[in-house]
């Protein structure tokens, strides 16, 4: 009988498989891709999806990049001002642009590259999704956490 053992080896080799015997078993490292990867700590579930997004304040002079597995209560948390930080001393908490990304860790990846960018390139992303710089918060599909 065989059963599935997470552990974590390398960059990009997350789960093994590991026989179920009594004797001196050996873990055989298998890479699983991304969309197929298993948390170790969520019994079999699917690992969450990942968000980037960028917050400004109401007069449109800040910038915030971020990522989270929950947008809409992250989001939450930064309108009732209760993420410590940045945000809170700048009144940063309008939505202006956003993506989805497969897995948390390509949303880190995507995090650190558009923290790379320049000021001209991060208001270009957004003016190309956001040309209004509306508040996106009111168009997520999602559902309201209990905060």
């Amino acid at each position: 009988m065989w059963r599935l053992g997470c552990k974590i080896v390398s960059p990009g080799i997350y789960c093994a498989i590991l026989p179920y015997c009594s004797g001196s078993c050996r873990w055989t490292s298998v890479v699983v891709p991304a969309k197929l990867r298993l948390n170790p700590f969520s019994e079999g579930k699917e690992m969450e999806r990942g968000y980037v997004y960028m917050l400004t304040n109401d007069r449109q002079n800040v910038l915030y990049v971020g990522c989270t597995n929950d947008l809409r209560k992250r989001l939450v948390h930064h309108k009732r001002r209760l993420v410590a930080g940045f945000t809170k001393r700048y009144n940063v908490h309008r939505l202006v642009y956003f993506e989805e990304q497969p897995d948390m860790d390509a949303a880190r990846r995507r995090e650190h590259q558009l923290k790379g960018l320049s000021r001209g390139k991060k208001e270009g992303l957004v003016t190309a999704v956001n040309l209004a710089r509306r508040d996106l918060f009111g168009e997520l599909a999602c559902k309201r956490p209990e905060v």
